[in-house]
């Protein structure tokens, strides 16, 4: 593997390098890779794991990251019913200050992703 300095490299190239790596080690676990994300689907659960590559450079040095993402696409679409349902219940207890634009915000936000946990270091 070429050694490249830090400067000269870009976030992306970095974390390609890692996924060359550490890539065959989950493809033994039955993980596909999806560019700087490791996924297995659990048929059994309908769980989906994510593992996701994270490279941030803050004053001037680079820091790197795993994100574990649980999700699971059937159980989440019945909670984001339930959730909608909640919003829009005119016996909610909202704050004072909530306006319908800041609910459906909060709204498309909340039910954006099916995502039950994400851990990361």
């Amino acid at each position: 593997m070429e050694v490249k300095t830090m400067n000269k490299t870009t976030k992306d190239e970095v974390i390609s390098d890692i996924a060359k790596v550490i890539g065959p080690l989950f493809e033994q676990k039955g993980f596909v890779q999806k560019k700087n994300i490791f996924e297995f689907h659990d048929s059994e659960t309908n769980n989906i794991y994510q593992y996701e590559i994270l490279l941030s450079k803050r004053k001037g040095y680079f820091s790197l990251h795993l994100r574990l993402n649980l999700l699971n696409r059937p159980f989440m679409k019945e909670v984001k019913k339930v959730l909608k349902k909640v919003w829009l219940d005119e016996d909610f207890i909202r704050l004072e200050d909530s306006s319908d634009e800041m609910i459906k915000s909060a709204m498309k936000v909340r039910t954006s992703n099916f995502c039950l946990r994400m851990v990361t270091d």
